[in-house]
């Protein structure tokens, strides 16, 4: 009787334990469903955030070609700048806003009144991965000029920035040694597209910065 009851004990307890077990199983896996649950919910805050951004960008420049649509439908006469005036060194949280403030600041110093020229003449250099053969060229004779201040207001900007245009300026350097024997100068478009790739790298890591640190 009294080996039964050790047994019967026994069998109980080991029951006991695989219930504890099982139990154990089940809260953690509800625990990392949480986790995967929580991440999912900032990633889509985060991409919302983002298109929000995108879409500030959309209707500024929008906006600014409503504002010069008056201008260019009488057909004005301009002259060309002498340079082009460019804002500072893109910040993170306003990158977009930044690349709307240079496709008009290069509108307002050429000599032509058709902005989306303009903007689809820049639009190659403001591509994740941009063409850099394509953008090494500036397209025509008609824009030429127009690249060559775009070059020298970039360059201006670029060592304004001191840490933060380090990787730009030391791509820069190496492409003008590159080409010093044939004296052919980097083009404004190329300057830009190394701008905006390093610019949008760097945001990227930011966004995913955060993201880890909101699910840690």
């Amino acid at each position: 009787m009294i080996k039964e009851r050790e047994e019967c004990s026994k069998k109980r307890l080991k029951e006991i334990d695989e219930s504890n077990m099982y139990i154990e199983a089940e809260q953690r896996a509800d625990y990392q469903t949480g986790r995967a649950n929580k991440y999912r919910d900032r990633s889509d805050e985060y991409q919302v955030w983002y298109e929000q951004e995108e879409q500030l960008a959309v209707e500024e420049e929008a906006e600014a070609r409503a504002a010069t649509s008056e201008q260019s439908s009488a057909k004005v006469t301009r002259k060309e700048a002498d340079k082009i005036e460019i804002r500072d060194w893109p910040k993170l949280n306003d990158i977009n806003v930044w690349k709307s403030s240079v496709v008009q600041a290069v509108y307002a110093a050429s000599a032509d009144d058709n902005l989306q020229k303009w903007s689809d003449w820049l639009k190659p250099a403001l591509e994740r991965m941009p063409d850099m053969n394509l953008l090494s060229s500036s397209g025509g004779k008609e824009f030429q000029a127009i690249d060559a201040k775009l070059s020298i207001a970039l360059q201006k900007i670029i060592n304004g920035a001191r840490e933060a245009g380090r990787d730009v300026a030391m791509q820069l350097r190496l492409l003008t040694n590159s080409r010093g024997e044939n004296t052919q100068f980097v083009m404004g478009r190329e300057i830009l597209a190394m701008i905006w790739k390093v610019s949008g790298l760097l945001q990227r890591m930011k966004l995913y910065s955060m993201l880890r640190t909101s699910t840690a």
